[in-house]
Formats: structure tokens, C-alpha cells, sequence
């Protein structure tokens, strides 16, 4: 049985009519995350992180007048418990020895992807554990030149995906995630409380 109470209704008319993600999704190494923060309250659906030096995240970026880079989720109950199944659209065309071994870097990596929406959010797929690409038909002579390359949940989450956090959000989107200063950090004062590591967000 959840512990988790409803506390709030949601109000459609408040709803901004945005219904679009900039063609810019960011796939991550998670081996290169340095330190992360994830706050989920009644209130709070967050992450904040960072990468180690010298490393970023790497861009994959479409036409605005097209949307074939899309997110979504999907949700479904396992014993009474909820899981979620991140699912990210990538665009990859040409037939360069680039683009080739790229496509086996998608299928064998471990990493998570950001993408934004149009009103400036920027959520986290796959932060948990990572994400795959699905199977795919490549074709250069399609109407695409490619393939849209769907990436799901390797394993599904325990949450939706997260809105990423930070005092800079659209550019540390923009710079890919790179050169995010260090965020924890804390005092031992010996009160013996428990917020060592609580930070101000």
C-alpha cells in the first residue's frame, strides 16, 4: 500500500500552449556525472549535476521546422508498485564511417539524455539507468535519409523523468553540461543534525 497522498488538482487553463521540445537533445556519459542531487517531494521533481573535468555532453540537433527529436514517458504498475519507461527520438542520417560507427556508440553506451522544452524546462531521461536504443531500419534513400533512432528505459525508472535544476539552466544546456562548478558541500558543525549535505536551491 503507497504512502504517497494526492495534495493538489491541476487547473488546464493554466496549461501554456508551448507543445514543442527544441530540436536539441544532450546524450550524457553517466560515467562522467561528478555529483548529483535528486530532490522528489509533494512538491519538488529535481536533479541537479555535474560532470567531471573535461568532460561534456554531446549534442544531436535538428531542424526546428520538422520535430523529429521528441520525449516522452509511459507509466505501468507492476504488483501494485508504478514504473516508468523513458523513451527519447534521436535523428541520425548519412552514410559516412561517422555516422556508422556513431550508431554502435548509441547501441553500446551507458548514458542518459536532457532535452528542452519550449518554455525553457529542461528534463532528464534515463538518469537511473540509462538509456538503449530500440531496433531500427537505417535507410539513406527514405524520405528521412536515415532513421529516427528511438532511446528507451534500459531497465524501468522508479520516477518520471526529472526537470533539471540549476541557477543557469539554459546555459548549462547550451554548453552541454560542461564546466558545472562543484554544488555539495557542507560544514561539520557538530550538532549531529542531518542537513550535512543539504544545499539552498
Amino acid at each position: 500500500m503507497s504512502c504517497v497522498k494526492l495534495i493538489r488538482g491541476f487547473d488546464i487553463g493554466c496549461v501554456p500552449l508551448l507543445k514543442k521540445y527544441y530540436q536539441n537533445v544532450v546524450l550524457i556519459n553517466r560515467s562522467d556525472v561528478d555529483q548529483f542531487s535528486v530532490t522528489t517531494t509533494s512538491s519538488l521533481h529535481r536533479i541537479q549535476f555535474n560532470l567531471l573535468p573535461n568532460k561534456t555532453g554531446y549534442l544531436f540537433n535538428g531542424n526546428e521546422n520538422v520535430g523529429l527529436l521528441n520525449a516522452k514517458f509511459s507509466k505501468k504498475e507492476i504488483k501494485g508498485v508504478p514504473y516508468y519507461t523513458h523513451n527519447v527520438d534521436l535523428f541520425v542520417g548519412g552514410t559516412s564511417e561517422l555516422v556508422k560507427t556513431l550508431l554502435k556508440q548509441i547501441d553500446n553506451s551507458n548514458y542518459f539524455a536532457a532535452i528542452q522544452f519550449k518554455n525553457g524546462d529542461v528534463e532528464i531521461y534515463g538518469f537511473e539507468n540509462a538509456l538503449t536504443s530500440g531496433s531500427y531500419e537505417y535507410g539513406v534513400q527514405n524520405s528521412l535519409g536515415g532513421a529516427v533512432i528511438n532511446l528507451s528505459s534500459k531497465s524501468d525508472e522508479y520516477d518520471p523523468p526529472y526537470l533539471y535544476n540549476s541557477n543557469n539552466i539554459t546555459g548549462d544546456f547550451d554548453n552541454l553540461f560542461a564546466d558545472i562548478p562543484e554544488f555539495l558541500g557542507g560544514d561539520f558543525n557538530q550538532d549531529y543534525s542531518n542537513d550535512f549535505y543539504i544545499t539552498e536551491v
